[in-house]
């Protein structure tokens, strides 16, 4: 079986397990960069 893409340690799209009650979901936290100038986070499943 072959295996996937070489990880790139910079990227902003890590994969992590996001919880939210009883369900479990993949996710990414890309962030933004609102207008105050902070960094914001949102969950991607």
């Amino acid at each position: 079986m072959r295996t996937g893409r070489p990880v790139k340690a910079d990227t902003i799209y890590k994969m992590q397990i996001h919880v939210n009650g009883t369900h479990r979901y993949a996710s990414t936290q890309p962030f933004t960069v609102g207008e105050d100038g902070k960094k914001r986070y949102t969950h991607k499943h």
